[in-house]
């Protein structure tokens, strides 16, 4: 049995972390953090062609987005999958960064650049995300992303939800 559904949500991901590796990235762009990035950024309003690093970044949102769907959807709902990205209410701890990073990247990247829903702490929340993020370089983020990519896939694999071939190993 296959959903498709899933199937086109973890098939996408897969294409745009495929398209994020595909980019001839620098090393040197790679080991900047978003928050150093972001303050290279013009303010002029005026429009700029999209830097390489910006569209790798771009990608690797486009991705998360899939993959954080997924995850709330194996969860059962956004309210679950919010308590593996900020657990124990995204109260700031070594540990709750370190776990939501590692269980959830998708999710805080989601919430970051996408929609964050409105719920009663979303302050707490958003300062939770920022901390979690911030540290983090491109690299960092495509590496987690990747980890997380190939976890859910498995996941989605290991229910018959989609094939190995839909799910398969990315790059």
């Amino acid at each position: 049995m296959c959903d498709r559904e899933l199937t086109q949500l973890i098939s996408t991901a897969k294409h745009y972390l495929e398209a994020a590796e595909a980019l001839p990235v620098s090393q040197d762009d790679l080991v900047r953090t978003v928050s150093t990035n972001s303050k290279l950024w013009a303010e002029d309003l005026k429009p700029y062609p999209l830097p390489l690093l910006d569209c790798y970044s771009a990608h690797l949102a486009s991705c998360a987005t899939r993959l954080a769907t997924i995850h709330e959807i194996l969860k059962g709902g956004t309210a679950e999958a919010w308590k593996v990205a900020y657990p124990n209410n995204a109260i700031i701890t070594d540990q709750n960064l370190s776990e939501a990073i590692t269980n959830a990247i998708e999710i805080l990247l989601r919430d970051n650049v996408a929609h964050s829903e409105i719920s009663r702490n979303a302050r707490q929340k958003a300062k939770f995300r920022k901390t979690a993020l911030d540290k983090l370089t491109f690299d960092d983020m495509h590496k987690h992303l990747r980890s997380r990519y190939q976890k859910l896939a498995d996941e989605l694999k290991a229910q018959n939800v989609v094939s190995s071939k839909t799910a398969g190993p990315s790059r």
